[in-house]
């Protein structure tokens, strides 16, 4: 995942807890171990694969969230974020080393099908799971912590009280459940000419502030504002269009969800900045509060968001 982990309020056991659930996704699930489980697959030759239990459960969440987005948020962008630069850890990309030369193919969710531990994908796909690993395994590492916080790469979940920032000023308490950044504005590199980014540090919570509380659920923030980096004179990010496979060029820099788990905050997060001017509809057709920061620094919030707010600033995801 290549992030960093913060954990609050944990007893001993529990971060140790923590800390073998994160060692042990980072060692299968990242896109930057040669020897890990998602390296070793992408770098497999034939169509179908047997695989771990975990890798089958976070794969099979990721076509979930295809499913449910009509295919924004997609496993299948792993050539594309090659494409556009991002071919090894984020704290590498600054070295000004020589870029992956890649050509993304157009790919698609569809051509990829998990059936029990048996993965079968059209030959030339390259994974990437990231639009739903962290909220996954900040859901799942919150579990063992019983009066704390983790937080992962801006996915942040409680079981106590705990406050963060929200995009453009002011701050969101979390009493109980989960909270997803995904951006960015922070951490940002140069590749081939061509500025690129990534995602938020846990340990400044959401960017740059609001004021709601979110008392069941989990928030979710994605965005362009923390990691970036140039290519070919041009600034590139993370967030991956899908629709054209280059890193989108939406109006928004951040995008704040409210759901029921940081899996699901993100993935709509994601979606909804991917949506550009149609992201607020699109979350409103599916009752989720939604707050957008433009370019221009102005605040936007959609209709369930300025319904979720109310008089003692409480926002209460379903």
């Amino acid at each position: 995942m290549g992030v960093d982990v913060v954990v609050g309020g944990a007893r001993g056991h529990e971060l140790e807890a923590v800390q073998r659930i994160f060692a042990e996704w980072e060692a299968t699930l990242s896109r930057f171990r040669p020897d890990s489980e998602l390296s070793l697959v992408n770098a497999c030759e034939t169509e179908t694969v047997v695989v771990s239990p975990l890798f089958a459960r976070v794969l099979e969440t990721s076509l979930w969230a295809a499913r449910v987005t009509d295919g924004l948020v997609d496993p299948t962008i792993g050539e594309a974020l090659l494409a556009a630069g991002y071919d090894r850890d984020f704290s590498q990309l600054d070295a000004g080393a020589a870029a992956t030369s890649v050509e993304a193919q157009p790919r698609s969710w569809r051509s990829v099908l998990i059936t029990g531990r048996v993965l079968s994908r059209t030959p030339g796909v390259l994974l990437d799971l990231n639009g739903v690993v962290k909220g996954l395994a900040v859901d799942e590492a919150s579990r063992v912590v019983a009066h704390g916080f983790v937080a992962a790469g801006g996915d942040l979940a409680t079981t106590t009280e705990i406050d963060a920032g929200l995009p453009g000023g002011g701050a969101v308490r979390v009493t109980a459940g989960g909270l997803a950044t995904s951006g960015t504005t922070r951490r940002r590199w140069e590749r081939d000419g061509v500025l690129r980014h990534h995602l938020i540090d846990p340990r400044t919570g959401l960017p740059d502030g609001g004021a709601v509380r979110v008392t069941v659920g989990g928030l979710a923030t994605s965005g362009t504002t923390r990691r970036r980096w140039e290519r070919d004179g041009v600034l590139r990010h993370h967030l991956i269009d899908p629709r054209t496979g280059l890193p989108s060029e939406s109006r928004w820099e951040q995008v704040t969800v409210a759901a029921s788990r940081c899996l699901e905050a993100d993935v709509a997060a994601k979606a909804a900045f991917l949506l550009s001017e149609d992201g607020p509809g699109w979350l409103d057709e599916r009752g989720l509060p939604g707050r957008f920061l433009g370019a221009d620094g102005v605040v936007a919030a959609n209709e369930a968001w300025k319904r979720a707010v109310s008089s003692d600033s409480q926002v209460v995801a379903a």
